[in-house]
């Protein structure tokens, strides 16, 4: 569990008496609550420790992310639709897993888990923390390709690829839509399909100069941006 507070909310007046006073109050007050929520995650028999600290979030998140080598990142995702600016910075600069959920989810055995992939996902991406979270439930993974039309069709008609990366013993759907928007591909199966969990790769990044001129918003911002569904963004593969 970590924690970032902007010491900016904290202190109201200009009284350096006053501000360290009002910063070892809420310190207490923030080991306090992450203490008890510790205390919840560890009743549940997973072993659990707590963190945080006090500056300027995007910097200290980066600090904390560079210091410590999470395989997956678990952050909020507002049921309002609309990402913080936390959980955007992490989509456009952290490479690992990270996951977004909302307060509506929750993680069962019967959860229904969806990949959405092609097979440049596979070459990409690191699709691990996928299948190791579908191991969890019983339901089927299921695999839905979300090529472009312009791809060739072959691609979409052999999943023998996909089967290579999953337990043969386990079940595993698939499903084919071409579309020209991969978004909208994505949003579409999570209408149609329901999923408790999506996972999808961080698709292609446009360069500094590039996205500069022409400012682009990531498949996984749009998606995130329309559905409070728990989305799963698959680390950068290493190779």
């Amino acid at each position: 569990m970590f924690h970032i507070v902007n010491p900016n909310e904290i202190v109201q007046g200009d009284n350096q008496a006053a501000a360290i006073r009002e910063i070892n109050a809420q310190k207490n007050i923030i080991e306090s609550r992450l203490t008890a929520i510790v205390e919840i995650v560890e009743a549940e028999k997973i072993k659990s420790a707590y963190d945080y600290s006090m500056g300027n979030i995007r910097r200290e998140l980066q600090e904390y992310i560079q210091v410590n080598s999470s395989e997956i990142i678990i952050i909020g995702n507002d049921t309002s639709r609309k990402l913080g600016e936390t959980a955007q910075y992490l989509v456009n600069h952290y490479d690992g897993a990270l996951f977004l959920i909302s307060n509506e989810a929750e993680f069962t055995s019967s959860s229904k888990i969806s990949v959405a992939c092609n097979l440049k996902t596979f070459t990409k991406s690191n699709l691990t923390v996928a299948f190791d979270l579908a191991k969890v439930s019983k339901s089927p993974i299921t695999m839905f390709n979300n090529g472009a039309s312009a791809e060739p069709y072959r691609e979409i008609e052999n999943p023998t690829v996909w089967k290579s990366y999953y337990e043969p013993n386990r079940k595993v759907n698939f499903t084919y839509c071409k579309s020209d928007n991969t978004a909208e591909s994505i949003i579409e199966h999570i209408i149609q399909e329901k999923p408790d969990v999506v996972c999808i790769g961080r698709g292609k990044k446009n360069n500094t100069l590039t996205n500069w001129f022409f400012p682009t918003t990531s498949i996984a911002l749009k998606v995130a941006g329309t559905t409070t569904t728990p989305i799963l963004l698959l680390p950068n593969s290493k190779n």
